[in-house]
């Protein structure tokens, strides 16, 4: 008896042992700054100033913080807020918030960061037919002496490719109000989403310092393309000055890769091709024209497809190779999803 006693107290031990050092994990991770404490959803920093490069994308006087509070809660886009004692201003930010870079100390503002909803938004860089991953609750907001922009990626974009809805390119206008979609997995109602950096970007009020997409296939990426940007306007990215580094695909600076098409205001109209004659659009037969990627908008038929039904849906078709591919031989993608990192906004 006294030796069941024993091992039951040993057990008892052990997991007391762990819940406290799983407690104590979650402690350093909510309160990475003394001053920080977790409200509800709401990592709180009192007398914290953001100075974000970007703007708020909402900027707005308030009754109170409750207020400002709630139309953080209540706008999907938001993932972190200040509160101006001082005037009651609210500004809500749709950025990555744990760039600790641009806090500073304000007895005038408090900050506050919606540590449930940026755990569905940020990941960490992709890697090759793997399911995208997000980042662990200790690296979300814990080590806040430390960025690492190549290591945190936030979701801004998503193409599903049984989209009814046109696909005009990036030059997003409008600014949504909606919960970002699964990176992963897509439903037959998904259609076109951004998050409303896009449109920031677009508007040239924020420049990121990587933008990469990632083809999703069979739930993994596939293949995973990102830009090295610095001050780089969302309309001329893509080109081969800005060469892209690839997991797989073979691109060259020296050969024209990349193609889209532009319309007089000089905005995307519809999604650029990665190929190495042309765009795939303009070359018939199809099988003679060798492409990396190429997407089909709903606008005009697809005429390389057998599909009698493409215009139904946006097609996006890639190479599965590190090589160029004729039309017949691609693979076709479930979606093409976007994501940027860091801020070149106000680098000289």
């Amino acid at each position: 008896m006294s030796y069941l006693i024993f091992i039951i107290i040993i057990f008892l031990n052990i997991f007391i042992e762990k819940y406290q050092s799983a407690v104590g994990e979650k402690k350093r991770i909510i309160t990475s700054r003394s001053e920080g404490s977790l409200l509800g959803h709401y990592l709180f920093l009192a007398e914290t100033a953001y100075t974000s490069n970007t703007p708020g994308f909402l900027i707005v006087k308030t009754i109170n913080e409750h207020e400002c509070k709630c139309l953080c809660s209540t706008n999907k886009q938001c993932l972190s807020m200040t509160y101006r004692l001082s005037d009651l201003t609210c500004s809500l930010y749709a950025n990555d918030p744990c760039d600790t870079r641009n806090w500073q100390t304000n007895s005038d503002i408090n900050f506050y960061i919606n540590i449930k909803r940026l755990k569905y938004r940020i990941f960490e860089k992709p890697e090759q037919n793997q399911p995208l991953k997000r980042l662990s609750a200790s690296l979300l907001c814990g080590s806040m002496n430390v960025f690492n922009a190549e290591r945190r990626w936030l979701f801004v974009v998503k193409i599903s490719g049984r989209s009814k809805a046109n696909f005009n390119g990036l030059n997003f206008n409008n600014a949504p109000n909606q919960v970002a979609p699964s990176p992963w997995d897509t439903t037959p109602l998904e259609t076109i989403w951004n998050s409303i950096l896009m449109h920031q970007w677009n508007s040239h009020l924020y420049f990121p310092k990587y933008f990469g997409f990632g083809l999703i296939y069979n739930g993994t990426v596939r293949e995973f393309v990102y830009f090295r940007l610095h001050k780089t306007t969302i309309e001329s990215f893509f080109n081969k000055q800005h060469t892209p580094v690839a997991f797989c695909w073979n691109l060259k600076p020296s050969k024209a890769h990349l193609h889209h098409t532009l319309d007089h205001n000089n905005f995307f109209k519809r999604i650029f091709s990665i190929s190495i004659n042309g765009n795939i659009s303009h070359t018939i037969p199809c099988d003679k024209h060798e492409s990396f990627m190429y997407i089909s908008p709903l606008d005009r038929t697809d005429r390389c497809s057998t599909d009698e039904n493409s215009q139904n849906s946006v097609r996006i078709m890639f190479s599965d190779q590190c090589y160029p591919l004729p039309y017949s031989k691609l693979f076709r993608a479930e979606a093409l999803i976007g994501l940027i990192s860091g801020d070149t906004t106000t680098d000289t």
